[in-house]
């Protein structure tokens, strides 16, 4: 009787905790399905069906019924991932809220859950997959804000460090970024923390097919395929302000920006899959092995199932943001007075969707329209670094496709991002901007936030008819940000 009634609980617990799993995730599921659509991002969508084709491909030819493979049983190592991805969840929901962070932990959280139903061995071969799955999710633009930035500080030093040697002088950081961003176009895909990403897809991916053994030879070649693209892009950039600053050529140096940024990224994967080939190990293991049906289960296992159970039930009703979201508009408002006329309009529903209104927050929103200049403008003030967001993304979700993304100079030392598209000549412009400092990388301003308490920073992003004069406007923007200082 006793073993009938542990065995009701198990059967119970089989089907409950990957439901509960599911409810307490939902919101950041939400979050990363939306964030498809909001960042196009196509290449993570074939790339994910890729990995599944591969990951079915190699398993049909062992031969095994899947089906025997899958039963629930409480292991030690799962639910050790479990709980650390449960626990790193809640501190980084409640001290930074970055959803890049918490998808990572929900990520090998789930990974932990597999674990509970697979085989041993079926559960160790789809890490790799697993992981690249993960890895095609949109978070490209996260990562380029967080890690990407401290990596481009150092790209820079370097640039400036190279170039002080032989001879060339009064360059600094800042001059270095300027002209970088100037030269670029937001669909490299070899250029910082972009080509890490997804250089290590590839990387896994290459493992993954050649049967390779993950251990010390693995983590060599892995930091040396790091090594080799933050070389080649130290190089690249090099050459761009170097083509730039010395030879007085800036449409050469935006012609080089892309083809030297592949090259680097092409060069890097040949040597790294000459490593994987013939430096690194093959796995003794096969793809599948069959194992028995029933693993040794641990002490107290049904005792566990049932509070993990509990554990789940109980967290989908705990709240852990720290900052309740205010709905309730600021009493503030954005005082501005500029020789065009600015009539208030409301703000749509994906930006308010994208905006965190705090109690000190001003977000308004002004449509314009004069002989030379007409369109609308988003002002965004905030103390809070998660309240601001890259205007980008408001743009493709109101279904605008970006064609490329440059920095222009609107003014003497005032230099704001410019967005075309595709399809149409209308034109945004955006910038970041606090009382010392005015940027239009969103990188610099969400790493000055994080460095500085109670900071104030005002988005202002403007959206230009395609008959907007040229001239006119970046006129009235050096108006703009002299009246928010």
């Amino acid at each position: 009787m006793k073993k009938l009634s542990s065995n009701i609980i198990t059967r119970i617990a089989t089907f409950a905790i990957p439901v509960l799993w599911t409810i307490f995730f939902y919101p950041l599921i939400y979050w990363i399905l939306n964030s498809y659509s909001l960042h196009n991002n196509w290449f993570g969508i074939y790339a994910a069906i890729l990995v599944i084709f591969i990951t079915v491909y190699n398993f049909s030819k062992t031969k095994v019924a899947f089906w025997k493979q899958i039963y629930f049983n409480i292991k030690i190592f799962p639910l050790i991932i479990i709980i650390l991805s449960i626990i790193g969840y809640i501190i980084s929901k409640l001290f930074l809220d970055i959803k890049i962070i918490q998808s990572i932990f929900f990520g090998f959280g789930t990974y932990g859950i597999l674990g509970l139903y697979l085989n041993k061995n079926v559960w160790k071969k789809i890490f790799i997959p697993f992981i690249l799955i993960i890895q095609t999710l949109p978070f490209g633009s996260n990562l380029d804000t967080y890690i990407g930035f401290p990596l481009r500080i150092f790209t820079t030093n370097a640039v400036e460090n190279m170039l002080s040697g032989l001879g060339i002088e009064n360059l600094r950081n800042q001059t270095i970024f300027v002209i970088e961003n100037r030269a670029a176009n937001i669909d490299i895909s070899c250029s910082g923390m972009k080509g890490i990403w997804a250089a290590s897809i590839v990387f896994l991916m290459l493992i993954f097919i050649e049967n390779k053994k993950i251990d010390y030879r693995a983590i060599i070649t892995f930091f040396i395929l790091i090594f080799s693209l933050i070389f080649f892009n130290i190089l690249r950039v090099s050459i761009i302000i170097y083509t730039y600053t010395v030879l007085n050529l800036p449409k050469l140096a935006e012609i080089f920006h892309r083809p030297l940024g592949i090259i680097g990224f092409v060069f890097s994967l040949i040597i790294v899959w000459l490593l994987i080939k013939y430096f690194m190990k093959n796995s003794i293991t096969n793809f599948y092995e069959e194992s028995k049906i029933a693993e040794n289960k641990i002490k107290y296992s049904t005792q566990i199932s049932v509070f993990f159970t509990l554990i789940l039930f109980i967290l989908i009703f705990v709240n852990f943001n720290k900052n309740k979201v205010l709905l309730t508009k600021s009493e503030d408002k954005v005082n501005i007075e500029t020789k065009i006329e600015l009539n208030e309009i409301s703000l749509s529903e994906n930006e308010k969707s994208l905006m965190i209104s705090g109690k000190n927050d001003v977000s308004e929103k002004f449509s314009f329209d004069d002989s030379n200049i007409s369109g609308s403008i988003l002002i965004s003030k905030t103390e809070n670094w998660m309240g601001h967001h890259k205007p980008e993304i408001c743009y493709t979700a109101d279904g605008f496709e970006i064609e490329n993304s440059k920095t222009v100079c609107a003014s003497d030392n005032f230099f704001i991002k410019e967005i075309t598209f595709k399809n149409t000549n209308f034109k945004a412009y955006y910038w970041f901007q606090s009382k010392n400092k005015t940027t239009d990388d969103f990188s610099a301003r969400i790493w000055s936030a994080l460095n500085s308490e109670n900071t104030t920073w005002t988005m202002v992003s403007v959206f230009l008819s395609d008959k907007s004069d040229t001239e006119k406007s970046r006129i009235f923007f050096t108006e703009i940000k002299n009246q928010i200082q």
